[in-house]
């Protein structure tokens, strides 16, 4: 490969190959059921653990964390539903964390009224983002601490989470 300076470089092919392929990632949770989560602290990450895909590998499924393998600006998107059994909350909603600090989120009140939803049990949050290689994107779960416990609808086509790398 010839540099803008002249200088011709050695690079090896798979590093061309990883360079051209952008990062593209849809995550869900491994159990299509019904499934509890705490939520003591007012927020707590959401446990993604299943991919339908991820073509750089760049999400981890133990720590359910993004890390940016390369410089760029992404699209990022997270969807979660909660059961009707979420009853009512002032607040109950979905962010998206960039290196630990929220960039964007969706939350506001719930009610549920004898296991039926008086409002959408579905939170989504979306946002374009500039990243630079090493930088995190998370997913939390928020909610006032008297929710305890939610219920989270498992399904893939109910919560999940894309990310796709648009330049």
């Amino acid at each position: 490969m010839l540099s803008r300076d002249g200088m011709v470089k050695k690079i090896e092919a798979v590093e061309i190959v990883d360079k051209a392929l952008p990062t593209v990632i849809k995550g869900s949770f491994s159990s299509s059921s019904v499934f509890a989560i705490s939520l003591a602290t007012g927020s707590t990450i959401l446990p993604f653990d299943a991919e339908a895909f991820d073509a750089n590998d760049e999400f981890d499924l133990s720590t359910h964390t993004y890390t940016a393998a390369q410089d760029g600006v992404y699209a990022i998107s997270v969807q979660i539903e909660a059961t009707a059994s979420l009853g009512i909350a002032t607040n109950f909603g979905v962010s998206i964390h960039h290196n630990g600090s929220i960039i964007s989120q969706n939350s506001f009140a719930n009610v549920g009224i004898l296991g039926i939803n008086a409002t959408p049990p579905v939170r989504q949050s979306t946002n374009l983002v500039a990243l630079a290689a090493g930088d995190t994107i998370h997913f939390e779960v928020l909610g006032e601490i008297a929710l305890g416990t939610i219920d989270l609808n498992g399904a893939t086509t109910e919560s999940f989470f894309t990310i796709h790398q648009i330049r």
